[in-house]
């Protein structure tokens, strides 16, 4: 069976042949997409942090490296979209909550993070580009323009749409100071509501889980709405049958922490994480098993939340 570090050690190898300016170099590179793509299912199954931390930042750089040869495939774009996106809310963020925010540290992971997310963001924007033109540039002007070319967006694309919005999000949320980044806080909820709206499933519900962080973290005059927060993360918990415990403790440390400050609760959905069963969602560990260090250390640093 290949390993993670085999199929690393393969693209690198592709790589080098497509220097060398072989002929057949589209060939090989839309064959490697197409081993990535299946095996890409294996890192989310990984049950080691540092390994799949270490082998990420590898091979994010194979697979972007095959944009330079194949641009207008639309499953690496993806592929590459949702990789950094998935790298830095998996191993920037849980740093930075870790880290004094007014930290020169914190600073530079946080821009770091932010360079992660807008790369994702111009990745998965092209690959929609591809299927519905204009959308670039409807990203990146009036939300009237974004909003309408939503409506244009079929079910077949909700995952990459997804992809758009949760790393321009997530970019924002780290930006919350810069208004020119704010500004844009509507077309991320507009673009999770069109992923419901085409198929809530998308990601074990995870466009609801978005929209939930945002209406518990925001004040009522940027959206904020906690009882709408709550019916989004619970849905996203029947979505997944309740088995994607990164959704829990999105939903203790946005909604019972920050907009209602719930204690009780928020100590007993953390516990309730810790306590899951290592096989709870095995074809998810990876995500499983960073939810749980965030959940220890939230249970460790309550006093800093109540």
């Amino acid at each position: 069976m290949r390993t993670l570090g085999n199929w690393i050690g393969a693209g690198i190898a592709v790589l080098a042949l497509l220097a060398s300016g072989c002929n057949m170099t589209r060939l090989a590179a839309n064959s490697t997409v197409d081993v990535f793509a299946t095996a890409a299912p294996s890192f989310e199954k990984e049950s080691d942090l540092e390994l799949a931390r270490v082998s990420g930042l590898a091979n994010l750089k194979v697979i972007e490296g095959l944009i330079e040869v194949v641009p207008d495939n639309a499953v690496l774009l993806e592929l590459t979209a949702k990789s950094y996106g998935a790298y830095s809310f998996g191993f920037f963020e849980p740093q930075l909550e870790q880290m004094d925010s007014l930290s020169d540290e914190y600073e530079a992971l946080a821009a770091r993070a932010v360079n992660f997310y807008n790369r994702g963001r111009t990745y998965a924007s092209a690959a929609m580009e591809m299927e519905y033109p204009g959308f670039t540039a409807a990203l990146d002007g009036p939300l009237g323009n974004y909003e309408a070319i939503l409506q244009e967006v079929e079910v077949e694309h909700a995952s990459v749409l997804f992809w758009v919005g949760f790393n321009l999000g997530s970019a924002i949320n780290l930006q919350l100071e810069d208004p020119a980044s704010v500004v844009d806080l509507p077309k991320v909820i507009a673009t999770m509501e069109r992923v419901v709206a085409l198929d809530e499933s998308t990601y074990f519900g995870n466009a609801h889980v978005l929209l939930g962080v945002a209406k518990a973290a925001l004040p009522a005059a940027l959206g904020g709405d906690p009882k709408g927060a709550q019916e989004h993360f619970q849905r996203a918990q029947r979505l997944s049958d309740g088995k994607y415990i990164m959704t829990d403790f999105l939903y203790a440390r946005f909604y019972h922490a920050q907009a209602v400050q719930d204690e009780d609760a928020f100590t007993e959905i953390l516990e309730e994480i810790l306590e899951a069963e290592d096989d709870l969602f095995p074809e998810q560990r990876l995500a499983q098993e960073i939810a749980k260090r965030r959940a220890q250390y939230w249970l460790d640093h309550s006093d800093e939340l109540f």
